[in-house]
């Protein structure tokens, strides 16, 4: 199933990602976003709920996250407040931090376990300086 994103609360952008993704899913998702993004001014802070995956993405979808995950920062790092996940899982948590390795990501992240946590830091975010 394909990730649902969200920028009625610009400049917070919400994704959703259902339950388990295929490769093809991932390459919609990033492109979506990546269009999104280009049609849209300012800074952004984005929250992916991804509180409905029961197991982490096998090793291949992780690799292609990680690799489009690079892709979207370096086209738009310099607008990118953060990212937080809303996990409930720890083992789930890690394999998000797994990928952001794979991505070297330089930009502020943070997983919590619900969507109003969240939604608080990515509000801080949206009007902190970044380094």
């Amino acid at each position: 199933m394909r990730p649902t994103i969200s920028s009625e609360r610009w400049p917070l952008v919400v994704i959703h990602w259902p339950g388990p993704v295929e490769l093809g899913d991932v390459d919609a998702h990033f492109d979506e976003l990546g269009r999104l993004l280009e049609s849209r001014i300012g800074n952004f802070v984005v929250v992916v709920d991804v509180s409905a995956q029961t197991s982490p993405p096998n090793a291949v979808i992780r690799a292609r996250a990680g690799e489009r995950l690079q892709g979207v920062t370096a086209r738009f790092e310099s607008r990118l407040g953060g990212v937080v996940y809303v996990m409930p899982s720890s083992f789930i948590r890690g394999a998000i931090t797994a990928v952001h390795w794979l991505a070297r990501v330089e930009f502020p992240f943070a997983a919590v376990s619900t969507r109003a946590e969240a939604l608080a830091w990515a509000a801080a975010r949206v009007t902190a300086r970044r380094p």
